[in-house]
Formats: structure tokens, C-alpha cells, sequence
């Protein structure tokens, strides 16, 4: 018995898109999975129950936030005000912080051209972790976004006072959006408010 032609037509389809599907839901995912399992942590030795306190620097402002042994309030806001601080606002950014992978590295000169190329030279952010286990802090500054705006650059390296070879790394973009709140989002809801009704 000869099959017709439309079903060796129907056969090859059915191939065709057995193998679409193959490759749609198995090899790209693994491919995904490879590469995010081959990006480092930010930082490799930071662990959540570790944080004591974090410092944000901007250009328009300087916070502090630091870790209370209160369960319903775990952090505390001390500068520039003294307030409970938003949880929330709080997870994300320690989550990217303990959790945070960079997606490349490079070294550069750390000469005040190179550094603006990267946003560097002035950078928008500086991220500084005070931490139970080390009495030295861990300091990250964030410079401009990658053109197609997945990253930001940043780097370990104090840009004004590196010299020679410094790295940069291409870090998640939310770390930009963590750190760039304005200051009644790092407050609690219950505090922000109170403060609105008076």
C-alpha cells in the first residue's frame, strides 16, 4: 500500500513542526539557563543575613539605611530623615545586590575620558555595604546604561582616585531604577502617610 502525496506532505509538516517545537521550548531555554548560569554575582561573597547597613549616594542625595532586630520593621532609614524605611523599596535592591549577576566584563584605563565613555567619570550612583561579618565596606558605583539600555556600567574602582587598569562590568538595570527613587519611596507607607496628612 502506497501512501498518497498529500500524506507524506502532512508527514513532513507534522516533522517540521516537531522540530520547531523542539527547539522553541528545549534548546533555547537550555541555551538561556547556559548563559545565565555563566554570569558571576556581583558579589560573590555577600549574603542577605550579612547586610547591616547600605549607603546610597546621587548626586541630589545621600541615604542611609541600616537593619533593626524589629521583625515588622526591619529597616530603618537615618539619613536624611529618621523613618521606617519601605520594605519593599529595601528587597529589591538587597535582592539585586545578594542575588545580582553582571553579564560581561572588561578592563579599561582609567583615564577621566575613558571613565565619561562608561559614565564613570561622574557617576549616578554609589552604592556603599556595610556588612556584620567585615569591618571594611563593599563600594559599587554605577555609571550610564549600555545602548540597548539591559545594563548599566559599573564598577569596584573609586573613579576618582583610580589610576591604570580599573574593570568595569555591565550590570542589571535595575540597580539603576533601585537607586534612583525619589525619598518618599524609601519611606513606609504607614510613615509616608502620616507625613502627607500633616
Amino acid at each position: 500500500m502506497q501512501l498518497q502525496r498529500t500524506t507524506w506532505v502532512l508527514v513532513l509538516i507534522a516533522i517540521l513542526l516537531g522540530g520547531v517545537v523542539y527547539v522553541v521550548e528545549g534548546v533555547i531555554p537550555q541555551r538561556k539557563a547556559q548563559q545565565q548560569a555563566g554570569r558571576s554575582r556581583i558579589f560573590t561573597d555577600l549574603e542577605l543575613a550579612d547586610l547591616r547597613r547600605f549607603e546610597i549616594k546621587t548626586p541630589q542625595e545621600r541615604l542611609i539605611i541600616r537593619q533593626t532586630q524589629d521583625q515588622q520593621a526591619p529597616w530603618q532609614m537615618i539619613r536624611p530623615e529618621r523613618v521606617t524605611a519601605n520594605r519593599g523599596a529595601v528587597q529589591f535592591l538587597t535582592n539585586l545586590l545578594v542575588e545580582g549577576r553582571y553579564d560581561r566584563s572588561r578592563s579599561i584605563n582609567a583615564s577621566e575620558t575613558t571613565l565619561a565613555e562608561y559614565g564613570l567619570a561622574n557617576p549616578i550612583a554609589r552604592i556603599r555595604i556595610y556588612r556584620h561579618s567585615q569591618p571594611q565596606p563593599l563600594t559599587l558605583f554605577l555609571g550610564d546604561p549600555t545602548l540597548d539600555e539591559r545594563w548599566v556600567y559599573g564598577t569596584f574602582a573609586d573613579p576618582e582616585t583610580a589610576t591604570g587598569e580599573i574593570v568595569i562590568m555591565a550590570l542589571p538595570i535595575e540597580l539603576k531604577y533601585a537607586v534612583e527613587r525619589n525619598l518618599g519611596e524609601w519611606i513606609a507607607g504607614e510613615e509616608r502617610e502620616n507625613r502627607e496628612t500633616d
